[in-house]
Parts: C-alpha cells; structure tokens; sequence
C-alpha cells in the first residue's frame, strides 16, 4: 500500500487563538513537572507519584501474584499493566498459553509481579515498596497472548512512563493507554473505544476503531485506518497529525483548531474546503484536531 498525504504550506496572517496559546504555556509548565519528579526519582531512587508509584510508595496487595517470568492457560479477557521505565511489547503468541517474559537479571524485589484475577492479566513492574526505598531500572517486558484472546480483549489499561510501547494483532471493546514519555505503535485489529495519551513521544496507529482520543503534548500522531472509524479527537500541543483512509470511505469532516497550521487533503475529490476545514462525501467520519502548533493531512490509502 501507498500511503500519501498533501502538505498544505501554511498561510500568514491568521488571528491568534488565545485559548491554544493559554494550552501551551498549561503544558508545558505539566511537561516540565512530570520530567522533573521522573528524573528525580531516577536519581535518588526515591519516591514519585505517577501511575502506582505515589508519595506513599508503590503499593499494592501482592498476596495473589507471581513472581517473575511465567505462563497461564487461564482465558485472559481484559489486560492492565504498569511499567514505568524499558518497553513493553503486547503480541500473539505462537502456543495455547499467556506467556510474561521480562529481560531482567538483578534482585529478587525488582522482577515483575502478575496474577489472573476473575480473566484479568494484571502485571506490576516490580514487588510492592514504601517510600524511599523505590528503584526503576529500565527492563523490557513481553506480552504474548493467544490470538483468540487478544482478539477479543474486554479492557486493556496501560500505564507506562519512560517505556516505549508496541501492540500487535490486539482488538478489544475499550483501551486506555498513558505513555509519559516514549513511543506508541500499535498495529491492531477492531477497538471500539481508544483513548492514548502521551507527555513527549510519537503515536502510530494502524488498524481500525469506532471512537478515539489522542491527548499529547510534543507528540506526532500518524493514523492508518480502516472501514468502520466514526470520529477521530486529537489535542496536542505541537506535532502533526495525518489520517489516511481507505479508497472506500464514504466521507469525512475535519476540523482544525489552532495557533498555526492547516487541513491538507490529498486523493480525495469535490471536497468543500477552507484553510481549516473539509468536508468530503456524507461526512460520516468526523475529525477534529485542536494544535497550537501543527497541521492536519488527510490522505488516502491507494492499493498498489
């Protein structure tokens, strides 16, 4: 497949958007914060308040959890994960079986924790700690998931800070994704329900879903997408967005809000356009991007 897109050159001239400006100086001060108390943590191997790691410690009951790399048959239907500093990979797995594999060879107290609780896969990122004892060093943890299961996920909620994140072959009615700081690639089936959000890191996304929100900072979105999407929300600060649609898609309208940048379209014809919106066929497909710095393309998805 070819995937295209027009860059539109961005015209002068255009009245300032106050609120986008007020969006900006917000984020940044919340950028400068969670780097702060990330960066601190790692240092002082102390405490920190993001994702399960709160002023008090990471805390939570551990009675029920494995320790370290394992594998169930138990039917998983819903997945969370906390993993605050290395990658996480999610992915189908060539046996009957969950597999959890973390690449870590250090103290007992900081491999991975994980259960199976009434069909939820619950991975923590190390044993439970109080405050000032914590430490994060950077391990990279492997999910694999029969493909029926992972096809068919209920809810999944990742919470990840300085991790890099890649999911493959996952469909599931709702996902919640958090990423501080890292990447996002996801190469997945159907998701009803997608909300991402990321601090500072490029979100990738090919596959198709009903609804999603993408909330980012510093953050380029690229959207690969199938038959089926109803409406598309992203609300960035700076970075550019694309959406690329299949040739079939029976119509579109995109709106863009922001301090600087443009809708550009390319493949698609008889198009009812202005420097910030477009409408295309039925509009059935609705998306609306709000970047104080940024533009939106929309392209379409060409066979070869």
């Amino acid at each position: 497949m070819n995937y295209n897109y027009y860059n539109v050159k961005k015209p002068d001239n255009k009245p300032i958007n106050k609120g986008a400006v007020a969006r900006i100086i917000v984020w940044s001060v919340v950028l400068l914060l969670l780097v702060g108390v990330f960066a601190c943590a790692m240092m002082l191997d102390g405490e920190w308040s993001v994702y399960g790691f709160s002023l008090g410690g990471y805390d939570y009951n551990d009675a029920n959890y494995h320790r370290g790399n394992g594998a169930t048959r138990e039917t998983v239907k819903s997945l969370s994960v906390d993993w605050p500093a290395g990658e996480v990979i999610i992915m189908p797995s060539d046996t009957d079986e969950v597999v959890i594999t973390e690449e870590f060879d250090g103290d007992d107290a900081l491999r991975l924790r994980w259960c199976v609780e009434d069909g939820e896969l619950k991975i923590k990122y190390r044993s439970p700690v109080g405050f000032g004892n914590i430490s994060a060093p950077s391990k990279k943890l492997t999910v694999a998931i029969p493909a029926s299961m992972l096809a068919s996920m209920e809810k999944v909620e990742l919470e990840l800070v300085s991790s890099n994140l890649t999911i493959i072959g996952m469909s599931a009615d709702d996902a919640d994704i958090v990423v501080v700081s890292g990447t996002v690639d996801m190469n997945c089936g159907f998701i009803d329900s997608l909300d991402v959000e990321t601090v500072s890191g490029n979100v990738k996304f090919t596959g198709t879903f009903k609804e999603a929100d993408f909330d980012g900072v510093s953050a380029k979105i690229e959207l690969f997408l199938g038959d089926g999407v109803s409406r598309v929300n992203v609300d960035t600060v700076s970075g550019d967005v694309s959406v690329i649609l299949p040739e079939t898609v029976p119509g579109f309208e995109a709106t863009m809000d922001g301090v600087s940048g443009s809708v550009g379209v390319h493949g698609f014809d008889d198009l009812t356009k202005t420097r910030d919106y477009c409408r295309y066929g039925d509009g059935s497909i609705k998306i609306s991007v709000e970047a104080v710095s940024g533009s939106l393309k929309i392209g379409k998805i060409v066979a070869d």
